[in-house]
Parts: structure tokens; sequence; C-alpha cells
């Protein structure tokens, strides 16, 4: 019985080493494996425009034990968006769309996260073209990997919620010379983010 009990104790140590404690930690953003994309409706849905965002930033505080301490804040370059068509880049980066003059980051910060069951929802405001509105942005964790030490995690992350882009004034004055309501008002965003290795954060209680 002895025996039975001190074996049991080994196991119990041994995959408490082999699985690391998933804390507190702090992310930066690997850019090269990560991608802002939208996509929106024309012509009354006869197609889909689709187009990225190639430069943005986002800071990461995840807490495994207790989700809704976790925060993401993002800050999008409006002047990167990218729909692989130049003429119309440069339209939505004028003072009709995005107005990057003026208005030269989109910027995403949590208020707070939610558990939904299995779902995790982040809320906080969205902010374009100098408008502000709080959003629901559900995600999930699609992965976590550690190093060859098992001391740091890198952390995937998918995210996808739609916006109506009449909310923030992009493209409400701008007509297509034939095609009335050329443009759909409701903008799919996709997110997909893959971490570099993170840093341990303080607890707080």
């Amino acid at each position: 019985m002895r025996h039975k009990f001190v074996l049991a104790v080994v196991v119990a140590v041994s995959l408490a080493v082999a699985v690391p404690v998933f804390a507190q930690w702090t992310f930066k953003l690997e850019p090269n494996h990560s991608t802002v994309a939208f996509s929106v409706p024309i012509a009354g849905g006869l197609t889909t425009v689709k187009g990225t965002f190639k430069d943005f930033e986002v800071d990461i505080a995840y807490d495994e034990e207790h989700v809704e301490k976790s925060s993401v804040v993002a800050a999008i370059k409006a002047y990167s968006v990218d729909t692989d068509v130049d003429s119309r880049d440069k339209d939505l980066r004028g003072p009709k769309f995005f107005d990057v003059a003026n208005h030269s980051l989109i910027t995403f910060r949590s208020k707070r996260i939610e558990k939904r069951g299995n779902d995790l929802v982040a809320i906080g405001d969205l902010s374009i073209r100098g408008v502000t509105k709080e959003i629901a942005l559900p995600f999930v964790i699609t992965g976590v990997q550690w190093n060859n030490e098992h001391t740091k995690p890198v952390l995937g992350i998918a995210a996808k919620c739609k916006v109506n882009r009449q909310d923030y004034g992009v493209g409400s004055d701008w007509q297509h010379s034939a095609i009335p309501n050329f443009i759909a008002d409701e903008i799919t965003i996709e997110i997909n983010l893959w971490t570099r290795q993170g840093q341990k954060a303080e607890k707080q209680d």
C-alpha cells in the first residue's frame, strides 16, 4: 500500500513538471504569421471584396485560470489597407472612407473578457474615423505551444465579428455612379493571430 502511495506521488510530481501551469502572461504579436482581414458584399451580393490591413500591433494579457482578467489592445494603421486594387485602396484611404490623413489608427481596447459556455468574448471599444462604439468580439484560443524548456508559451487566437460601416461613417457619403447601395453596410472582420513567446506578468488579485 505504501509503495502505491509513493508511486502516485511520483507520477503527480512528474506530471506537474511535464505540463507547465499557464497562469498570467503578456504577449506581443508575431506579425509575419498574423492577419487582420475583412470582407464586404458589393453590387447587391453579386460578389465580395476582400482585403487586409498590413500594419498592426496587438498586446495581449492572458490569464487561463481567470480569463475575465485577460485583456487585449490593438492598433491598426489605416493606411495599410490592401485589397489588391491600387485605385480602390486609394479611395479607401481617402476622406470618404477611412480618412487616414485625419484618422491614422483603427483601435480596439477591451473592457472585459466574458466566458459564455465554451466561448470567449472580448467586450470593448472599437474606434474608426474618430467614432468609438462598443462591440462584442467572439474569439477562440486556437492553441498554446511551449518552447523546448517548457518555460515560455506561444499563443494562437482566432476572432470573427461583423460591424456596420455606417456606424463609423465609412463610405457613408460615397455613391456608385450607376448602382445604388453598391457597398453593403455589414462588414465581416476575421482575425488570426500568432504571438511571440509570452512573458510572465505579475499576478493580480
